[in-house]
């Protein structure tokens, strides 16, 4: 599930971060040595990777199969995101295999199969596993080191000290935030220490190794810093930002995001979270308690003391709440999950007879394997299975040379509808009934989304047949639902995109009022009367407040259609109308907007025109270069 998850969107669209150890990897294969283009994350991040595609790539020149290819033209081929995920999803199930192995050493093989599969059904760990992204690759490397830590505690030798160490560094290889890693053997050495000082002189050599073997992996620390501390300033920079807007500045309420996010569906959920929180909590208090000397105790120790210095670390570096950094968390909280629910069982099963016949737990795991797989598939299923509103994004963006300033009304909710290589560069989407909106206003857009199942209806058909019949069949596209490859209602998209007349006017509009905000412009009388004309504008957002606007033109209310970034700017466009002889636009803005002086527009000239020559010499386009709006 996790692979064929992998498969869907073979570009460099689908998740913006994935271009970053590209990056790292292109220059490496393309003979640039292993000097790293940028220093986002350590090279364990990008060269796993990195020697799949190399070995792909020398399939290619000794077959010439194009299957094998690696490099397009611009950027790289669908076989290389394939191969990056891939490589991914390996990474993820090593990392459920680590969680059963681990599980086993800790209270046995029910615990530990118990724990890779509550690890399994993480919506998160899904998600990560098939994402170009060095987080899965920090959760393997993670508990390779937190075993290997746990092996030198019940083997004590210099060399299994040195193998946790090695380990530790190249968890440290692999992201950044692995640091807090080293707490579980340093924390069993001082406890040991007590008994045998050679714990001391062991974990300061298996400290020596973890930085050799981190230098020896990334010796570009060393021999030119900026790279990473260029790359470092950045992410410091969009976390700081990140956390004012998110977080409040805080980082103390970093402490219950992690609790909020471990609990919410995205991780384990409310009942599963509580428990693996519980479990961490019950198991090393009854240890400490009654098998203070034992290595189980200790191994539950270790176990909490990486959690929680995890956690303090982070909040401490930064007031961010980014969900996807608490995924390294995850198989220790399914650990001590399936622990309690073991232990649970085991309690329950000493005191009522029945729970203890072999077929009663039998089927109770089934009945509890099935419901919580249920919650997996589904969710699988609903990210690797594109919908059809989704699809029908993609077939308008695909039709079209450029998103800037189109419209589209749509019945359905189009999540995202963006050019692959800028993100930033999206239509603007009104989303309602179409039979509600003015046939003129639907008319001059440049798109329509309707379902399937209007063409039948009694009552609203022959409105929806009459958007099928304006325009010719080849700007119909019908997209059906199927399952295991499309979900969702059959929907119909109706495509008659515009051209872009004349030249783009810009200027700023000009605070009038304040109560509420008001900003007016008023349009110059320009031959030809009737061309339609649409305003774009940004507002920036202060403070998490959501800035909305309104248009007004004569006595007719606009409105506005909207798409935010983030959560600190929003761009809004106008309904496409046509240029009166004398047309006012006032826009006016919610009344908590911290309103500037001036706000910058955009004005857009459309027409149904094919023939661009004969636009680029009207006299509309020659008078506008020299000529800006009229603003009061």
């Amino acid at each position: 599930m996790r692979l064929w998850d992998a498969s869907v969107g073979l570009n460099v669209g689908r998740f913006w971060d994935e271009r970053y150890g590209l990056f790292n990897i292109g220059s490496l294969l393309r003979g640039g040595g292993l000097r790293p283009v940028n220093g986002f994350h350590p090279s364990l991040s990008y060269l796993p990777q990195a020697a799949v595609l190399w070995v792909s790539d020398q399939l290619h020149e000794l077959t010439g199969n194009p299957i094998f290819e690696v490099f397009a033209r611009r950027g790289f081929t669908s076989t290389t995101y394939f191969l990056c995920r891939l490589t991914q999803v390996v990474m993820g199930c090593l990392s459920l295999v680590m969680t059963f192995v681990i599980g086993r050493r800790l209270a046995g093989s029910r615990v530990g199969l118990l724990a890779a599969f509550l690890l399994s059904i993480v919506p998160w760990h899904i998600r990560q596993s098939v994402i170009y992204k060095p987080d899965i690759l920090l959760v393997l490397t993670t508990l390779i080191a937190f075993y290997l830590s746990m092996r030198a505690v019940s083997r004590p030798s210099l060399w299994s000290y040195l193998a946790a160490g090695a380990a530790i560094g190249l968890a440290l290889s692999s992201k950044f935030n692995a640091g807090p890693i080293a707490i579980p053997l340093t924390v069993a050495a001082l406890w040991l220490a007590r008994q045998d000082k050679r714990h001391l002189l062991w974990l300061v050599s298996a400290g020596a190794t973890s930085v050799v073997v981190f230098l020896a992996l990334n010796p570009y620390v060393l021999l030119e810093p900026d790279i990473y501390r260029r790359s470092f300033a950045k992410t410091l920079r969009d976390y700081e930002r990140k956390g004012e807007v998110r977080g409040g500045g805080s980082h103390l309420n970093q402490l219950v995001h992690c609790v909020e996010s471990l609990l919410s569906k995205e991780f384990h959920g409310k009942i599963l979270g509580s428990l693996g929180l519980a479990g961490m909590v019950t198991a090393t208090v009854t240890g400490l308690r009654k098998h203070r000397g034992s290595l189980q105790t200790l191994y539950w120790v270790m176990l909490v003391s990486y959690v929680v210095g995890y956690v303090v670390i982070y909040a401490l570096t930064t007031a961010n709440p980014s969900a996807h950094n608490w995924l390294t968390l995850t198989p220790f909280v399914a650990l001590s999950a399936a622990w309690l629910l073991v232990e649970g069982w085991r309690w329950a099963a000493g005191r009522f007879r029945l729970l203890a016949r072999p077929w009663v737990a039998r089927t109770a795991a089934v009945v509890f394997v099935a419901l919580l797989a249920s919650t997996a598939n589904s969710y699988v299923y609903r990210v690797a299975v594109p919908p059809t509103a989704s699809i029908a994004g993609r077939k308008f963006v695909n039709g079209v040379d450029d998103l800037e300033g189109r419209l589209v009304y749509s019945e359905v909710r189009i999540r995202r509808m963006a050019m692959r290589e800028r993100r930033e560069t999206r239509a603007f989407v009104r989303r309602g009934p179409l039979d509600q909106v003015p046939v003129v206003e639907l008319d001059a857009a440049d798109a329509e989304v309707f379902k399937q199942s209007w063409l039948e209806d009694e009552r609203l058909g022959d409105f929806y047949r009459q958007r099928l019949e304006r325009v010719p069949p080849e700007q119909v596209i019908m997209i059906d639902s199927s399952p295991f490859r499309v979900r969702g209602p059959a929907l119909v998209l109706v495509s008659h995109p515009h051209k872009r007349v004349g030249v783009q006017e810009r200027g700023q509009l000009v605070l009038q009022s304040l109560a509420p905000p008001t900003y007016e412009l008023r349009l110059p009388e320009v031959e030809p009367i009737g061309r339609l004309l649409s305003l774009d504008f940004s507002l920036a957002s202060h403070q998490g407040v959501r800035a909305e606007a309104r248009i007004v033109t004569g006595d007719a209310d606009l409105g506005t259609v909207t798409y935010r970034v983030g959560k600190r700017r929003s761009f809004h466009t106008t309904p496409r109308i046509p240029l009166a002889s004398e047309t006012r636009l006032v826009l006016d803005v919610a009344a908590d907007y911290a309103a500037p002086e001036e706000i910058p527009f955009e004005l857009r000239w459309w027409g149904e025109t094919k023939d661009r020559t004969d636009i680029t010499t009207s006299p509309r386009t020659q008078s506008q270069e020299k000529r800006s709006p009229t603003l009061p």
